[in-house]
């Protein structure tokens, strides 16, 4: 599953004005920088029994089953210096 830091979900509960409770699909969409690629999208959802799950300050974050070969190899962090999310890939 996705590796998300804790600044990163405080970061979410934050900008999205998510409650204790709530859950957030983490999934792959087509259309990322430059030329294209992969980038990573959320939306406030409801997990299925199927999607796999973990629990970050009170928020599910979640992705379905045909999202793993991209949600699983990525690591979510908030960068203080730039204020802001950042992506990086695992090996």
């Amino acid at each position: 599953m996705l590796q998300i830091s804790k600044q990163a979900a405080r970061f979410y509960k934050d900008e999205m004005a998510l409650q204790d409770g709530d859950g957030l699909k983490l999934y792959v969409r087509y259309g990322g920088y430059d030329e294209g690629g992969f980038a990573l999208g959320v939306e406030k959802a409801l997990p299925t029994e199927l999607d796999t799950k973990t629990n970050i300050e009170g928020i599910t974050f979640f992705s379905c089953p045909d999202d793993l070969w991209f949600t699983s190899n990525i690591v979510l962090d908030f960068d203080d210096e730039c204020s802001d999310l950042k992506l990086s890939y695992t090996a």
